[in-house]
């Protein structure tokens, strides 16, 4: 676990932000041990970056659907969606749905890549981009998606949701550890679209 004293006030993160501010961002593919070693400061910051945590993970969750009952039903919805959306004339959302069909068929037949998480007491770096605590939402939680335990942390900032998976099991333990000196570990309630997404999921299976 790590140092109470790591841990920053909003008053110290805001501080290390104007000391940040014309340094290059960590690499997240680097071995990051110890100490997260920033460059280019032209002053020295009054709280250094510490390393709180990291660890590797696969990108997304990959489950390739090849069964031919996936198949089937798949084109079935398919075909009816695209035919209600030309008897409907609307041709720009038809497109939109095509485009979104071929995402979703190359998501499953190629495997994810692996990424390296890193969490500091700056912030978070994930998909090389850097998240600051200053940013940060209210909460975090872990969701399982086909088999596959996932973490989502919210921030004020667009995407609004980091969803990273969590990889080896005992990496759980370390990250409730960190994020709760930060966030609320607490799961929001659906949103409609979620319980949309759920309905339709439950009442027309593809597998």
């Amino acid at each position: 676990m790590a140092d109470k004293q790591l841990f920053l006030t909003d008053e110290q993160l805001e501080e290390a932000a104007l000391a940040q501010q014309n340094n290059q961002p960590v690499d997240a593919d680097s071995e990051l041990i110890g100490k997260v070693t920033m460059k280019n400061y032209d002053e020295a910051p009054t709280f250094n970056e510490e390393l709180l945590f990291s660890w590797v993970a696969p990108e997304r969750i990959f489950r390739p659907r090849r069964s031919k009952d996936y198949w089937r039903n798949l084109i079935l919805l398919l075909v009816l969606i695209i035919l209600l959306l030309i008897f409907t004339n609307q041709f720009y959302l038809l497109a939109v749905v095509l485009a979104l069909v071929f995402l979703a068929y190359a998501l499953s037949n190629v495997p994810p890549k692996k990424v390296r998480h890193v969490i500091t007491n700056y912030g978070i770096y994930t998909h090389d981009r850097f998240y600051s605590w200053l940013n940060r939402g209210q909460r975090f939680w872990f969701e399982t998606v086909d088999g596959q335990e996932q973490l989502l942390v919210e921030t004020q900032l667009f995407p609004y949701r980091l969803i990273m998976l969590v990889g080896h099991e005992r990496n759980k333990k370390h990250l409730v550890e960190i994020l709760s000196h930060y966030l609320v570990h607490k799961k929001p309630p659906l949103s409609k679209m979620d319980r949309a997404v759920a309905w339709v999921r439950e009442k027309f299976p593809l597998e």
